[in-house]
């Protein structure tokens, strides 16, 4: 186990993490020798954002059976309007699904 919790703090830090952070808010549970704890898992603001909007976006444009992108007035590719409020819809899901697991976001 400590092997697998030292692989994934070395590929969070290298991802943004700080090793402080880690260390405050990070716990690898052994669940074949204890009981999962209740205690939330609290994100960084940034990674939240990115985590949810990530999800989000790879949901949206897997389901998505029309197009999504169209060039703007400026030649800036950007979500149709109705694609961007699909897209908005399945970020709140995707939030709370999130919140339902035991993620939290960093106030």
């Amino acid at each position: 186990m400590k092997d697998l919790e030292k692989a994934l703090k070395e590929k969070l830090i290298e991802n943004g993490a700080s090793a402080d952070w880690l260390d405050k808010h990070l716990e690898v549970i052994d669940y074949t020798d204890s009981k999962p704890s209740n205690k939330p898992i609290i994100l960084p603001s940034e990674i939240w954002v990115e985590l949810y909007g990530t999800l989000a976006n790879y949901i949206h444009e897997y389901a998505s059976l029309d197009p999504i992108w169209i060039i703007d007035e400026n030649g800036n590719e950007v979500r149709t309007e109705e694609k961007q409020d699909e897209f908005m819809d399945i970020a709140d899901e995707v939030e709370n699904i999130m919140r339902q697991s035991g993620l939290e976001k960093e106030e």
